[in-house]
């Protein structure tokens, strides 16, 4: 019987701990079992009336995130264009010619020179250029032909005086048979629109002296009334 009671006993008292205030220094103070600072006198812990608005302080910063709208077109990002700069158009070439060294084809004119393709305009009411020119040389002798294209050209402008202009164009070796298409940018200028001019084409043997034109072309114009692009065919029908 007394170890029953003792048993009793020894649990009341452990009841009687657990049920004690717990040690508490100033500034604190005991509320319910707790131990917390109450600076407000409010009879609640300071640190449980901060927690709600910690939270609703963090809930204010942040932000929603923004759901995907389609953009307005005062919203849209300017396309940057890339612009492309225009390319200088040159005349065009005659559709029966290719430019560079070919076999002579059947039917071709049996001669060493032709002027394919003149080209001039005006610059003035009164003075012009002759732009550029196609001219096929062909090889129709029986042996390598090294030849040399002689340009020339009466009535050019030099500055303001009239005068007389010379050109000469190596051609590659041409075989027999064979032909090369060359085009030539002349610039040679001009004045006195509505007075003759004369041109001469002559192609000799590089190697041979004294000279001995193979064939020579001569061509009179008057250019009296010259468009923006005037084109000027001789020997040979135009493109």
């Amino acid at each position: 019987m007394k170890y029953v009671i003792g048993i009793i006993a020894a649990i009341l008292i452990l009841m009687v701990a657990g049920c004690t205030a717990p040690t508490c220094y100033p500034p604190n103070k005991i509320l319910g079992n707790k131990c917390c600072l109450d600076e407000d006198n409010n009879d609640v812990c300071d640190y449980e009336e901060q927690m709600p608005a910690v939270h609703e302080e963090e809930s204010a910063t942040e932000e929603p995130e923004p759901e995907e709208a389609e953009m307005t077109e005062e919203q849209e990002e300017p396309q940057i264009q890339q612009v492309k700069m225009p390319e200088a158009v040159e005349p065009a070439m005659p559709r029966t010619l290719e430019l560079g060294k070919q076999q002579i084809r059947l039917g071709e004119p049996r001669k060493y020179l032709e002027i394919n393709k003149l080209t001039a305009y005006r610059t003035s009411t009164d003075k012009g250029m002759m732009d550029d020119a196609v001219i096929t040389v062909r090889n129709i002798g029986q042996k390598d032909l090294n030849a040399i294209v002689e340009l020339f050209f009466e009535g050019a402008r030099i500055e303001e005086y009239e005068a007389k202009v010379k050109k000469e164009y190596t051609i590659p070796t041409l075989k027999p048979g064979e032909k090369y298409v060359m085009k030539q940018s002349l610039g040679i200028r001009f004045a006195e629109i509505a007075e003759t001019k004369t041109m001469t084409l002559s192609v000799y043997e590089k190697y041979i002296a004294p000279r001995k034109d193979l064939e020579t072309l001569e061509k009179r114009f008057v250019p009296k009334d010259l468009f923006e692009s005037m084109e000027i065919y001789t020997y040979g029908l135009p493109d």
